[in-house]
């Protein structure tokens, strides 16, 4: 069985730290309309920001 029971299809797997909306398999986009907060992207060379302030740079980590 998959971690947390996920079902990934060949052209979908990227190690995890590299997941984007782009590898999300079909159910797990679905559940993003689900959050309470607006979900979005951010680019690894964009930076974080909260409150107007940037908290940390994505290219960082």
């Amino acid at each position: 069985m998959p971690i947390y029971n996920e079902v990934w299809e060949e052209e979908d797997f990227m190690f995890r730290n590299m997941i984007n909306l782009q590898t999300l398999t079909k159910n797990h986009v679905k559940l993003l309309d689900n959050l309470k907060f607006e979900f979005v992207e951010y680019k690894v060379i964009k930076l974080l920001y909260i409150n107007g302030k940037s908290i940390i740079s994505l290219s960082s980590i």
